[in-house]
Formats: C-alpha cells, structure tokens, sequence
C-alpha cells in the first residue's frame, strides 16, 4: 500500500481514504473505510474515462452483473455509486498479494500448490461463465492470493457475452499480453476467450515469466508434464477446440491433493503480516476518529452532550429560597441584633435582606410588626422579656448602675455621715 499525495481523495461518498493499493487503466484502487469500520478497496474510476460516450451506462449495468456474480471464487462488491462525478465501486478487502506480487517476490508457485490454484479457478470461471458473462481480463493481477484459495476480483469490464449492444465498436478492452488472438483482433469474444487468458496465467504462476505474444511454442520448461498439456491446450488458437472452463475443473480438481494449508510458507507468513498491518491502521483510524469526535462535543452548543444531557454551558441560575418563617417564643432563639450575624442579602444566600434602623439594629418583621396591618403590642409577652432586658446586656447593666449607687451610699456614706 502506497501513502497517499495531493491527487488522492480524503473521502468518497462518506468512505475514509487509509490509503493506495494500486493504479489500473479505469482508476485508482484505494484502501478506505465505511462508516461502520467495513475495510474496503475502493476502486475511483479516472475523469477521462467516465467522459467517454456510453461509459456511465455500461459501467451501471456491469455493477450490476458483478453484484449478481458474487459467489465461489469472486470478492463481493458492496458498494458503489455510478452517476457521481467520478464513477466508483468498493468490494471487500482481502489482505492477500496478488499472484503477480507473490511471484515476483517469491518465485513460481510449487506444483502442488499449483494444482489447487488451477482448480479453484477454473471452478471460478465455470460459476462466471454459467450466468453468461465473461471476464475479458484474467490476468495474474486480477487473481488474489488468499488462505481460502484463489479470488477473481475486478470485474470493472466484464459484460453479457450475449448483450454487446453497449460496448463501443472494435473496442479491445483488457491487458494486451493476456488477451486471447480473437480479443486482440477485435473480433467477438466468447467465454473461450477467458479460458486462453487462464492458460497463460497458470502458465506465469508456473514459470515466473510472462509469455510472448504470438509465439507457437510458450516456454514450459520445468513445467509437469501433466500440467504443460493442460495449458497448451487452453492456448489453442483455434476458440472452438479449447476447453470449457468445467472440463478444466474436473481435470484439474483430480490432482489437487493440498488442505486448508495450501500456500507456500512465504506467501501464508506475507498474508500474516498484511494483516497485522491492516489491524494496526484500523486501530489507528480509530483513535483518530475518536479525537475527531471528542473535538466536535468540545465545539457542540450548550445542552448538547451525553443522552442530550446540559453537559455543557453555564449551571442554571439558582433561585431563592422563601424567607423564614418568624421565630416563635422560647428561650436560646437566636434573633439578629442579639449576637447572630444574618448572611449577605441577595439571590440565593438563603435570606432576604433586613432594612437597619437607627437604635439597636433590628426591625421587627412578621404579625405584630409595624406596617404589617396587625397592631404592635410593644413590650408586652414574654418575647419583651427575653427579648428585652435579658437579651441586651448593655440595658441590664443600666439597671444595675442605680442598685451600685445605692448600695455604696447605704453600706459607706451612711455611717460616716452619722459618724
């Protein structure tokens, strides 16, 4: 996988572009994700490509034939989106190299292993071709190598070999060193044609060497013998005398004597560790679009938050509780004026606030109050008593200040006034 640069899209359709897997004839191939972390290569079909007469028509119909296709061998197409600006599908993301990569980093492939790769896809072409369609560009590209078997992927040209109404006339779409002498030509193309194509991709998947093109005699040294005739056969010139892809599936299924563990050592332990790095760039894709989200609650309206709970914003204003009730008779109430400080009027600091008044600083409030429409009762009750003197000890020692005087003049002056 390639990093991305400026031509690369961030997005598309609501995808998240991870990275690059590669760049064909019709568009570039993207690693991306969906919205509920499905990895997916995303295939962006080229501007010059989508302006083409007819192009948005015969790309529709054959997403659909692909849908239909999806089956044994064949990588599902999950998505697409056929009349934006630039054409696009997404299929599911298999984290295996393709047979073009494992060979050129690994070697040819082990006879063995070789039989199965024929077998699974010829079994492949027999499922494609019963739904009459043709794949027109089998090449060792376009084959996965997986722990399953073999995929067939882009079938971004693929057509009903029975409706050719919409493709362009003399038009030869697909890979020039693995098309078939009728494909090259131009001339009408028939599910024959797949199987010249699968012939000489087993024959690079064999050999690590890509055929020449028009040569009678395809270089198969080292080749089985038993295999070297199965592909000189699908190389015939000649359409009508090459096999069926359902013939090479039984042909080829009879030699195949591998299990689950069918890849060789180097392509299983590659297969290992894409896929470690996929789950490395998904864990990381995931932190960063946990961040994207902390930053969008960060900047969201006030009240917006967790079950639309006001997470966010100021508190809502506190109101006032009601005044207290007037204290009732009994002795130890504290009052204000009599060494009980109130707290600072104001909302929500639990009392209203108290006018002062000249003299000992408290105004009766409540029944009995002056102003209060009830009239006042003075110093009568027990409220003037406890209230009154016994509350106010600067008043008490005013009382006591003529009992003083009046005791030192009976208990001194007295006597020495009759001494």
């Amino acid at each position: 996988m390639e990093a991305l640069d400026a031509r690369d899209p961030r997005s598309v359709s609501g995808y998240r572009i991870l990275g690059r897997l590669g760049e064909g004839g019709m568009g570039r191939v993207y690693l991306a994700r969906n919205r509920g972390g499905r990895s997916v290569a995303l295939k962006l079909i080229h501007s010059d490509m989508a302006a083409l007469p007819g192009f948005r028509d015969r790309f529709r119909r054959e997403v659909e034939v692909v849908q239909r296709v999806a089956g044994i061998g064949t990588v599902p197409v999950v998505d697409a989106g056929v009349d934006e600006q630039h054409p696009w599908y997404a299929s599911d993301y298999l984290p295996g190299p393709s047979l073009q990569d494992a060979v050129d980093r690994f070697g040819p492939l082990p006879e063995e292993t070789l039989w199965r790769f024929a077998a699974d896809l010829a079994e492949t072409l027999e499922h494609v071709h019963s739904k009459s369609l043709v794949h027109r560009d089998l090449k060792p590209s376009n084959v996965l190598l997986s722990s399953s078997g073999p995929k067939l992927i882009d079938f971004g040209i693929v057509h009903a070999a029975l409706d050719t109404g919409l493709t362009m006339s003399g038009a030869r779409i697909g890979t020039p060193a693995y098309m078939s002498p009728e494909q090259a030509y131009g001339e009408r193309v028939t599910t024959a044609s797949d199987i010249f194509s699968f012939g000489l991709t087993l024959a690079f998947a064999a050999t690590g060497r890509t055929q020449r093109r028009g040569s009678q005699t395809p270089e198969l040294s080292g080749v089985d013998d038993r295999l070297a005739r199965l592909i000189l056969h699908c190389l015939n010139p000649e359409p009508g005398r090459r096999p069926n892809a359902a013939e090479l599936h039984v042909q080829t299924r009879a030699f195949d004597t591998t299990t689950d563990t069918w890849l060789p050592a180097q392509v299983a332990s590659a297969i290992a560790r894409t896929s470690e790095q996929l789950l490395n760039l998904e864990a990381r894709d995931d932190l960063t679009q946990a961040r994207s989200d902390t930053l969008k609650d960060d900047a969201a309206p006030p009240g917006a938050g967790f079950h639309s709970a006001a997470t966010h914003g100021p508190p809502p204003p506190r109101t006032a509780p009601s005044a207290p009730s007037p204290p009732g008779p009994g002795y130890g109430t504290a009052q204000p004026g009599y060494g009980y400080v109130p707290p600072q009027a104001g909302p929500g600091y639990g009392y209203p606030q108290q006018p002062t008044t000249p003299g000992y600083g408290y105004q009766p409030t409540g029944p009995g109050a002056p102003n209060s429409g009830v009239p006042w009762q003075g110093l009568g009750g027990p409220d003037w008593v406890y209230g009154g003197l016994l509350g106010r000890p600067l008043l008490g020692l005013l009382w006591l200040l003529p009992l003083g005087i009046g005791s030192y003049l009976v208990v001194f002056a007295q006597p020495t006034a009759m001494g």
